[in-house]
């Protein structure tokens, strides 16, 4: 906050004011009269004169006007520096008021850019959404069309029958080549819990099949059936 000027300042800037409005008045009117009387009226008018208004009393009518002088140039300097602060006021008011819509128009623009912004981000959002939407239908129609080979395959091992030694070796060796690939397809494509289930037999039924070939091919054809009925799912 700026501070207050002095008493002498304010004295000073009064009197500034105030000496144009003394200064016409008193050279201008009170001081012309008496010589307009000598010099610019004639003899017989200046004695008209001096008998209706003597000069002693027209020195004491002109201290007075001098003093009227005064309060009338008081109040002209009062009244220009009061026109002066209506004058300031009224550009403060109308450049507080440009402000005032300044600032709304740049709250309004803020609000339009954010609405802007609000709906691009939307529209980004849409537009990722719809790019997702086709690539996860892809992905799972590929992770089932391959689960659905992995099944056919196991289906063929399981149904394969199993005569001789030489057979079940076979077998063993494709069973085991079946298994581990599909197990690795899965922890790439699904994730090491959907491996976890493939391979989980722990558990579940065992049942004793007439066609086996032995005790071995026994487990392996539970195995494989517990596979192919529970863990061929892409959900």
């Amino acid at each position: 906050m700026e501070p207050s000027p002095s008493t002498f300042s304010r004295i000073f800037e009064f009197g500034w004011a105030l000496v144009p409005h003394l200064w016409l008045l008193i050279t201008g009117v009170v001081l012309v009269i008496e010589p307009a009387i000598e010099t610019l009226v004639s003899e017989r008018r200046k004695a008209f004169i001096d008998g209706w208004w003597p000069s002693p009393k027209r020195h004491v009518h002109f201290r007075w006007a001098a003093v009227a002088a005064l309060m009338v140039a008081s109040f002209l300097a009062f009244d220009d520096v009061n026109m002066q602060n209506r004058t300031l006021q009224k550009n403060v008011r109308q450049v507080t008021g440009e402000r005032d819509e300044a600032r709304g128009a740049l709250k309004d623009e803020r609000t339009a850019r954010t609405d802007v912004e609000r709906q691009r981000d939307e529209a980004r959002n849409e537009l990722a959404n719809a790019r997702v939407a086709p690539n996860e239908a892809r992905d799972r129609r590929i992770i089932k069309e391959q689960l659905q080979k992995f099944y056919v395959g196991g289906i063929e091992l399981l149904n394969r029958p199993v005569s001789s030694d030489a057979e079940f070796s076979w077998y063993v060796n494709d069973y085991q080549t079946w298994a581990q690939s599909t197990a690795a397809w899965i922890e790439q494509n699904m994730g090491p819990p959907a491996k976890a289930r493939f391979l989980d037999t722990y558990g579940r039924l065992s049942y004793t099949y007439a066609r086996k070939f032995n005790q071995a091919h026994n487990s392996l054809i539970n195995d494989l059936t517990n596979m192919t009925k529970t863990s061929f799912r892409s959900d």
